[in-house]
C-alpha cells in the first residue's frame, strides 16, 4: 500500500473512532470495561475495503487509533490503560446470518451470526501464562498458552546445568503463573430459524477476558467473529466449527423478528380495516380444524397479548397471556399447539412426557466435556418474547409443575445450585394442552380432579378452555365434510391470511402499547363488580377475584393490538368480557347455586360440593356408628346419599373417591368402608 494511501487510511480510521469518544472514556477510562463497542456502519467504504482484504492488519491499525485516542483523552494514565490491551468490539457488520447457514465457505471470514444462548458457565480462570519449574534443575520457565490445550516448555533453558533435560519432568506453578477471567457460552440456533425434523445447531466457545459476563442462558445475542474450524478428537477428519469471537450484542426485549417492510404494513393496515377481518383472524388459526372459533379467538389474543407494566412500588404486571386446553382425546389440541407455535415469530414447543420442570425453565447441568457445571436455558426461557407451547403437560409430576409457578406469575426463573445463581427473563406467552384423567372430561369432577392440577398453578391461566367429545349428528357430519375437504380439497381450507404476513402482523402489532379508554374501564368494572355483587353474603361462593380483573385488562389490551389501535375501546372490553365469560362458565359453573365459583375455576372445590361431601361424611359417620363392627358398605350409602341428601349415585360415587383420596374415610376392603378414628 503506497504511503498516501496509508496516511489517508489513518486519518479516516482516527476519524472513525474519535466518533466514540465517550464511549471509549465511559467504558475504558472511566468504567470496568476494557472493550469499547463500535458501529461498523459508520466506517468509511475505503476502510470497508481493506478490512475485507487485510482483516489482521485493519485490527491493528484499529488498536493503534484507539491507542493514539486514547493518549488524547487521557494523557498521565496513558500507559496504565494500554498495558490491559483494550479492545475494539465491532458490531452492525453487514447482513446477520443464523447457525445453519455455516458452511466451510465461511471458514477466515469475519461473520455475524444470530442465535441464542442456551448455556452458560460461571466465571472460570484461564491460563494466559503458565509458569512451568524443572524438576532437575529447578528453573523457571513461561509459556504463553494460546491453544484449547495446555502447551508445556519444549526444552530446559538451561541447558549446560541440566545436561538430562530430556528425562526430567516440568510442574506447573500455579502460583507464579498468570490467569484471567473467562466463561464457556453455548450458542444455539434460534428455534424460528432451526430447520424440521432437524436438531438446532450448537457451539461451545470460550470467551475471551473482554467479553465476560456481556451475555447468560437465555439471552437471544448476534456474535461476531471468524470462522474456524475446530478439531475434536486428533483421529477424526470430521471437524467442527467456532468462532474466534470479537464482540457479543445482546438483543433487547423489544427486538421483533421478522422485519416488517413498509409494503407488509400497507397490507397489514388494509387487512385490519376491512369489516370482517376479525373473522380472518379466527380462520387463520388451524384452519383445517372445524369449529372452536371462541378457543382459536383466545389463540388469537395470546399471540398478541397484553402490555406488561411496571407499577410505581416496583410491582410488575405481565402483559403475556397464558392459556390451557383440556379435554378429551382426539380434539385436535395438540395440532392447534403446533399451529400457535408456527404463527409465533418465537414460538417453542415442548411436551409434558419428554421435559421435566427444569427442562420447561430452566437446570445446572454438568458439561461432559469440561465436567463443569453450566447453565442451561429451558422452553420459557428460550420462549422469551414469544409462546413456549406446551403439550401434554399432565404427564409432568407434581413437583416438576411446581418449578413454573414463578414462570407463569413472575415471568422469570430464579436458579440457585451448584454455585451458580442467576435470574432468567421468561416473558412469553404460555399455551399448554392437557388430557383428563381416565381417558375423557368428567363433568361432574372439577378441573383438578379431572387432570390433577395444583390450584396455584390453574390460578396462572387467563383462559382455560374444556373440550369434550361428544355424540352430535349436526355437527359431527359438519366435522367429517371439514376433514374430507381439508384432504381432496385443500386449497378450500386455506388460512385467509398468509402464515409469513400473519408472524408480520403479530410482531408489529406488539409493537404497540395501547391505553384503556374510559368506556372500556367502565365495561371492565361493570362485569367484574356484577359478579361480585352476586357473590351475596359472607358464607356465599366467590364468583370472581381481582385475578381474572387482571386476565381482562390483558384480553382487551391484546384485542387492541389485533385492531393496531393505540387505545382500547368499548368493544374491547366487550371482546374480553365475554371470553373471560365463556371460559368461567365451562370450568366454574356451579349447577346447585346456578352461579360461578372461583374455586373451581381455580382448580379448588367449589363451595356447593363441599358441603354436599360434609354432608355425605356426616352420613357415613352416622352408618359407621349405628354398625357394630363400625363399617358400613357402599350399596348402604348409596342407598341413604339417594333417600336422605336427594345425592344421585354419580355424584355420591365421585365424593366417595374425594373423601378417601383425601383419607377422611379409610376402605378397610372392597366394598366397605369405615370412618377415620377421632371424628
Amino acid at each position: 500500500m503506497a504511503n498516501q494511501q496509508q496516511e489517508s487510511l489513518k486519518l479516516e480510521t482516527e476519524n472513525f473512532l474519535a466518533r466514540f469518544d465517550k464511549a471509549i472514556e465511559k467504558d475504558i477510562i472511566y468504567g470496568d470495561k476494557n472493550s469499547v463497542e463500535v458501529d461498523w456502519q459508520q466506517a468509511q467504504s475505503t476502510i470497508w475495503e481493506f478490512f475485507e482484504e487485510h482483516r489482521e492488519q485493519c485490527f491493528s491499525l484499529l488498536w493503534e487509533t484507539l491507542c493514539s485516542r486514547l493518549h488524547v483523552l487521557t494523557p498521565f494514565e496513558y500507559e496504565e490503560i494500554v498495558k490491559r490491551h483494550p479492545q475494539i468490539r465491532i458490531r452492525n457488520y453487514h447482513e446477520t446470518l443464523s447457525m445453519g447457514d455455516l458452511d466451510t465457505s465461511l471458514f477466515g471470514k469475519f461473520t455475524a451470526i444470530n442465535c441464542i444462548v442456551t448455556r452458560s458457565t460461571a466465571v472460570l480462570p484461564l491460563l494466559e501464562k503458565a509458569v512451568f519449574t524443572h524438576d532437575r534443575c529447578g528453573k523457571n520457565q513461561t509459556v504463553k498458552q494460546d491453544t484449547a490445550k495446555l502447551k508445556y516448555p519444549v526444552d530446559c533453558e538451561d541447558r549446560a546445568t541440566c545436561r538430562q533435560s530430556c528425562r526430567g519432568k516440568w510442574e506447573l506453578n500455579l502460583n507464579a503463573s498468570e490467569f484471567v477471567n473467562t466463561q464457556i457460552l453455548t450458542f444455539q440456533e434460534n428455534p424460528e430459524d432451526a430447520k424440521e425434523n432437524t436438531n438446532p445447531i450448537r457451539i461451545d466457545i470460550k470467551l475471551p477476558v473482554h467479553l465476560v459476563g456481556l451475555a447468560k442462558a437465555g439471552d437471544r445475542v448476534i456474535i461476531y467473529g471468524v470462522i474456524q474450524p475446530e478439531q475434536q478428537d486428533e483421529k477424526s477428519r470430521v471437524l467442527s466449527f467456532t468462532l474466534d469471537l470479537n464482540n457479543i450484542e445482546v438483543l433487547g426485549e423489544n427486538f421483533q423478528f421478522p422485519n416488517i417492510s413498509s409494503e407488509d404494513e400497507v397490507k397489514i393496515r388494509k387487512l385490519v380495516s376491512e369489516p370482517e377481518f376479525q373473522g380472518k383472524v379466527v380462520g387463520s388459526i388451524a384452519p383445517s380444524i372445524f369449529g372452536y372459533e371462541d378457543i382459536k379467538l383466545g389463540l388469537a389474543l395470546l399471540l398478541f397479548g397484553g402490555v406488561p407494566k411496571t407499577l410505581p412500588d416496583g410491582l410488575k404486571i405481565r402483559g403475556d397471556l397464558n392459556v390451557l386446553l383440556v379435554g378429551d382425546p382426539g380434539t385436535a389440541k395438540s395440532s392447534m399447539l403446533q399451529y400457535v407455535c408456527n404463527l409465533s415469530p418465537r414460538g417453542v414447543f415442548a411436551t409434558g412426557r419428554g421435559s421435566s420442570g427444569v427442562g420447561l425453565t430452566a437446570a445446572v447441568v454438568r458439561d461432559k466435556a469440561s465436567e463443569r457445571f453450566m447453565l442451561e436455558a429451558g422452553t420459557v426461557v428460550l420462549a422469551s418474547g414469544g409462546v413456549a407451547c406446551v403439550d401434554e403437560l399432565e404427564k409432568m409430576n407434581k413437583d416438576d409443575q411446581g418449578n413454573l409457578h414463578e414462570a407463569l406469575a413472575q415471568q422469570v426463573v430464579t436458579i440457585n445450585k451448584a454455585g451458580i445463581r442467576a435470574v432468567l427473563p421468561a416473558k412469553c406467552a404460555f399455551l399448554a394442552a392437557a388430557n383428563p384423567k381416565g381417558g375423557r372430561y368428567d363433568p361432574y369432577r372439577t378441573p383438578r380432579e379431572n387432570i390433577d392440577f395444583s390450584p396455584t398453578l390453574l390460578s396462572r391461566f387467563d383462559l382455560i378452555w374444556v373440550i369434550r367429545d361428544e355424540p352430535e349428528q349436526v355437527r359431527d357430519l359438519q366435522v367429517a365434510d371439514h376433514m374430507l375437504k381439508a384432504q381432496t380439497r385443500r386449497e378450500e381450507v386455506k388460512p385467509p391470511i398468509d402464515v409469513g404476513l400473519f408472524r408480520k402482523y403479530v410482531a408489529l402489532a406488539k409493537q404497540i402499547e395501547p391505553k384503556l379508554s374510559e368506556e372500556a374501564q367502565d365495561k371492565i368494572r361493570e362485569f367484574y363488580f356484577g359478579l361480585r355483587n352476586q357473590s351475596g353474603g359472607v358464607d356465599a361462593p366467590m364468583s370472581i377475584t381481582p385475578r381474572q380483573l387482571e386476565s381482562l385488562v390483558r384480553l382487551t389490551e391484546a384485542s387492541a393490538r389485533m385492531n393496531l389501535r393505540d387505545v382500547a375501546t368499548q368493544e374491547d372490553a366487550l371482546v374480553a368480557v365475554e371470553l373471560l365469560q365463556k371460559s368461567m362458565t365451562q370450568i366454574g359453573f356451579d349447577p346447585v347455586t346456578g352461579k360461578i365459583d372461583i374455586d373451581a375455576v381455580e382448580g379448588r372445590i367449589p363451595k356447593s360440593k363441599k358441603e354436599r361431601k360434609e354432608a355425605l361424611l356426616n352420613l357415613i359417620e352416622r352408618l359407621c356408628d349405628n354398625d357394630l363392627g363400625g363399617v358400613t358398605t357402599v350399596s348402604t350409602i348409596l342407598f341413604e346419599a339417594k333417600k336422605t341428601l336427594l345425592m344421585e349415585q354419580k355424584e355420591a360415587e365421585n365424593l366417595l373417591d374425594l373423601l378417601h383420596e383425601n383419607r377422611e374415610i379409610l376402605k378397610p376392603r372392597e366394598g366397605l368402608y369405615r370412618k377415620v378414628e377421632g371424628t
